[in-house]
Formats: C-alpha cells, structure tokens, sequence
C-alpha cells in the first residue's frame, strides 16, 4: 500500500476514525458521493477512477 500512496491518492470511505485514516496518509469522504466530489475537485471532469470493494483484501495492478 505504501507504493501505491508514493503515487496515488488514496480516498477511504465511511471510516469509523477518519483521522486515524488521515494519520495514515491516506483521504477520507463519508459516503461514496463525498468522495467522487473529492477526486473530481482535484482532478478535474474528466478523470478515471478504480473502486476498490474490501479494499484490505485485494491489491489490483493497474497496467497503463
């Protein structure tokens, strides 16, 4: 995960201890809106987004 977060940013949705999540370097939104809101603020309309369900258990690899 450290890798990922050397070049990604990294939104967490609905954490019970955002600011144990923030501690961690990673985002946090409280709902899924909040959170496309958040990435489309800073990266603009036009962007892609990987959502990741059970995030704990799974590392995708993203091939460009």
């Amino acid at each position: 995960m450290a890798k990922v977060l050397e070049q990604n940013d990294v939104i967490i949705v609905g954490a019970e201890d955002p600011e144990l999540i923030r501690s961690a370097k990673f985002l946090t939104a409280p709902t899924m809106d909040a959170a496309f809101r958040m990435a489309a603020d800073r990266l603009g309309g036009d962007l892609d987004l990987l959502v990741v369900p059970h995030a704990l258990l799974t590392l995708p690899i993203v091939q460009e």
